[in-house]
């Protein structure tokens, strides 16, 4: 699944996986990718939790993004300090 926005005359494009939850459903997790229309990208992976009428984030457990000017891997929070 992906959304389009227009932000100030600009493609932005977020692409969702499907979410994986839990045997009692009380937890998911899903991939989110942010595209800007150029060559960067980003994304990270979210847990949910259910807390009776919506989804609320409780953690992110890895980011990354690939900045347009050397196409390479810029951050990635799994080896941050």
């Amino acid at each position: 699944m992906f959304l389009i926005f227009d932000v100030i005359y600009k493609k932005v494009f977020f692409n969702f996986s499907k979410p994986v939850f839990t045997d009692d459903h009380e937890y998911a997790v899903m991939d989110v990718i942010f595209h800007d229309g150029s060559a960067y990208t980003s994304g990270s992976t979210y847990i949910f939790e259910w807390n009776e009428k919506h989804w609320e984030i409780i953690g992110k457990i890895f980011g990354w993004e690939k900045p347009a000017e050397n196409n390479t891997i810029a951050k990635d929070s799994r080896n941050a300090p």
